[in-house]
């Protein structure tokens, strides 16, 4: 149902691996349809911690995305940070909304 409203491409970079220093290594990108909007939000990631976005991007539900991936848009690459998965009223999962750095 929400496919119809994903006008816009990302390219979606999984963490394949991670450096010496314990950073992510991404792997190979793939497109996916999207909806980007700007933000300016402060969300909560785990039990007493909180970050500010600057990026919300609706996917649809059946996308491979998870925390550390990269979701580039528009020449400029940023960090998933939580990924939240909507359901709908039988309990499948209808879109994914991905809150990025």
């Amino acid at each position: 149902m929400i496919s119809r409203f994903l006008k816009q491409t990302v390219t979606i970079t999984p963490k394949a691996s991670f450096d010496k220093w314990g950073n992510p290594v991404a792997g190979t990108g793939a497109s996916a349809s999207a909806r980007v909007q700007d933000v300016e939000e402060r969300i909560q990631t785990a039990p007493d911690t909180f970050v500010e976005v600057s990026l919300a991007v609706w996917l649809e539900g059946t996308t491979s995305i998870s925390n550390d991936d990269t979701v580039t848009f528009g020449g400029s690459a940023h960090r998933v940070v939580k990924v939240k998965k909507q359901y709908d009223i039988k309990g499948v999962i209808d879109h994914i909304k991905v809150y990025c750095l």
